[in-house]
């Protein structure tokens, strides 16, 4: 991966969903600088115009039904906040999410790997590079700092999608995107992702 400091379900914004917000893309210039840019931090309490940012940001995710993530420069906005969740769906169907993350804020985040867990290759995509797909390197196990809408601190030790997930969106903040990070042979378009993912399936199925 969204209203006020209270959110509004999923099931609402199915029969009633705002307008998508416009998202950055990397394909044009101007915007693709954009997001190359590092964010300021937030200071508290949120003002009229953050909260209009975190605004944006819902509307992300109420128009997504795959959402995971997103933050703030993707709608234009240099300002270090991002906004994740990882739906019951997505855990039961991602074996590497390890538990259900509700959708919440995370501002002014920051990471420290915890090296000894390692790392490792799985794919990503971003709605600021529609139709491509990557795999990228990560931290296996990662300790965040942040604070919430109401500027409480938040600390943690996660681990699989939830810390990939971080590493992805905070990345954002400091104007870094997922395909920085990879051998570009390695960085396809969703088609041939989805060919690739057929093939294996396939190949597991034969040797049943």
């Amino acid at each position: 991966m969204l209203p006020s400091c209270a959110l509004l379900s999923r099931g609402f914004f199915r029969f009633f969903r705002p307008p998508a917000p416009k998202i950055l893309m990397c394909s044009k210039q101007e915007e693709n600088a954009f997001l190359h840019a590092e964010s300021r931090s937030v200071t508290f309490p949120l003002d009229d115009r953050t909260q209009s940012v975190m605004n944006l940001m819902r509307n992300v995710h109420a128009n997504f039904d795959d959402f995971v993530g997103i933050s703030a420069p993707q709608v234009g906005h240099h300002l270090r906040i991002i906004l994740i969740e990882i739906s019951r769906e997505i855990y039961l169907t991602d074996n590497t999410a390890k538990e259900v993350v509700p959708l919440h804020f995370l501002i002014n985040p920051t990471l420290k790997p915890i090296k000894k867990f390692g790392k490792s290759l799985d794919w990503e995509s971003c709605y600021s590079i529609p139709d491509m797909v990557g795999e990228v390197l990560r931290y296996n196990c990662i300790e965040y700092t942040a604070y919430n809408i109401e500027g409480k601190i938040m600390k943690g030790v996660v681990r699989g999608l939830h810390a990939r997930l971080l590493q992805h969106e905070v990345g954002h903040l400091d104007g870094k995107l997922y395909n920085d990070h990879i051998n570009q042979a390695r960085f396809i378009t969703k088609e041939k992702f989805l060919e690739i993912m057929n093939q294996r399936d396939s190949g597991f199925r034969n040797k049943r």
